[in-house]
């Protein structure tokens, strides 16, 4: 359907001594539309907090004389140009990697924003064999209209002092991406569609982690922080949040070990949504990147097949 695409990818690294290096590559890629953006109709039944109701909302093709009307095109592939360049140090216990990266997309393939259905276009879709269109009140459809840019950060870093035997471990990862729409079509993307792009997603992300292993107990701890990010369906910002994951094992045998532990022990959840009795009725956001079940605990037992042979 898209004909010929040609990409590349060139990377190199250079060991400047025993302990230090540095990497870094360019590479150029595309993803076309799949059969289902192209051409797929549904219906999805959503709320609308500006009207404090449900209704039905569509994704129809952007080739249909509805989405046309309102700057609809056929798809074209998405295509990125994709850079990183870091640095590797290793020294002894401790090793430290550093890698900055680099995303330039463009025809970028997204969703629209949400166009009310007027009752021409209703027959206009109904004419075009959409019978289900008399049950639509709005609509959205796919579009390769914005273009963005993301760049961030990823450290790793892990350390295993010779002092306690090599048998603890501390382990720092930290990621910082940040995306910036740098290109779009305002009759086709509002503000909102544009908030979802650049803040979604926690922009800093990071675990500190230690593992502890004392005869036949092994020990883990992991504080998690998550910065804060947009819900497009509540239409605001949450906060970030600290969550702390801690397990214990015990080795039985050479073959048997249990364990139990816990994700987020603290049992911390998201911030509330101020709205959530006067509108939609979610009580967090939707959308948090660390989920809203609170905490999780677990008890496991594990036998290793491999010792009984």
């Amino acid at each position: 359907t898209f004909g010929l695409t040609i990409n590349y990818k060139v990377a190199a690294r250079a060991e400047l001594n025993d302990i230090f290096a540095l990497r870094g590559a360019a590479s150029s890629g595309f993803r076309a539309p799949t059969p289902g953006q192209q051409n797929a109709y549904n219906v999805s039944t959503v709320f609308k907090p500006a009207l404090g109701d449900l209704v039905n909302e569509g994704v129809i093709p952007s080739t249909s004389a509805v989405a046309e009307f309102v700057g609809g095109l056929p798809l074209q592939p998405e295509k990125s140009r994709n850079y990183t360049a870091g640095a590797v140090l290793e020294k002894g216990q401790f090793g430290l990697t550093a890698d900055y990266f680099r995303i330039d997309m463009s025809d970028r393939l997204s969703l629209s924003r949400t166009y009310q259905l007027l009752p021409d276009q209703v027959d206009q879709l109904v004419a075009e064999g959409i019978t289900e269109a008399a049950n639509i009140e709005t609509f959205r459809f796919f579009t390769n209209q914005v273009g963005t840019l993301t760049h961030g950060l990823d450290i790793v870093a892990t350390y295993a002092p010779t002092v306690l035997d090599g048998d603890t471990i501390f382990s720092f990862l930290l990621n910082h991406t940040k995306t910036d729409v740098t290109s779009w079509d305002p009759e086709t993307f509002d503000d909102a569609r544009i908030n979802l792009f650049e803040n979604a997603f926690p922009e800093t992300r990071w675990n500190f982690t230690v593992r502890q292993n004392m005869g036949r107990f092994r020990v883990l701890a992991r504080l998690n922080y998550w910065g804060d990010f947009f819900d497009r369906e509540d239409g605001r910002n949450y906060d970030g949040e600290y969550l702390v994951d801690f397990e214990a094992t015990y080795k039985l045998s050479d073959a048997f070990s249990i364990s139990g532990g816990g994700q987020n022990i603290f049992n911390n959840y998201p911030d509330t949504n101020p709205n959530a009795f006067t509108g939609s009725g979610n009580l967090y956001p939707q959308s948090t990147p660390f989920g809203f079940n609170g905490g999780y605990y677990y008890m496991r037992l594990t036998y290793n097949w491999g010792r009984s042979f």
